[in-house]
């Protein structure tokens, strides 16, 4: 029960950055170009990803995919945080990439206890 509700609160707070980071696009970047729609986009991905993890957690199905999505999609927004790290080693980083650490164990341990 603990893993589900911390489960919970990181795909709460992985919506709410990933709406934060889309809001800020256009005060950021003060018009529509092609870096300020990659930024944009990144919120939205973490956005996806953290409504995909509430489907998760929702989720009865016995299919196999529908058990491993949320593992491969928080681990690809773990790296791609991590690749971040590397070109902007800054506090919303930082915060991004324990984000989805954090959901990735999470995920994991929802699917080994389904097992």
């Amino acid at each position: 029960m603990r893993v589900r509700r911390l489960f919970y609160g990181l795909a709460i707070a992985s919506v709410l950055l990933g709406l934060g980071h889309t809001g800020l696009t256009l005060p950021m970047y003060r018009q529509l170009s092609l870096p300020a729609l990659w930024f944009a986009g990144s919120g939205l991905a973490m956005m996806v990803g953290g409504l995909m993890n509430l489907l998760a957690l929702r989720a009865r199905s016995d299919d196999r995919l529908a058990r491993w999505l949320p593992v491969l999609s928080n681990a690809g927004l773990t790296g791609f945080a991590l690749v971040a790290w590397s070109l902007l080693p800054a506090p919303q980083v930082a915060v991004a990439i324990a984000l989805f650490a954090g959901s990735t164990a999470c995920s994991l341990a929802l699917l080994a206890k389904r097992a």
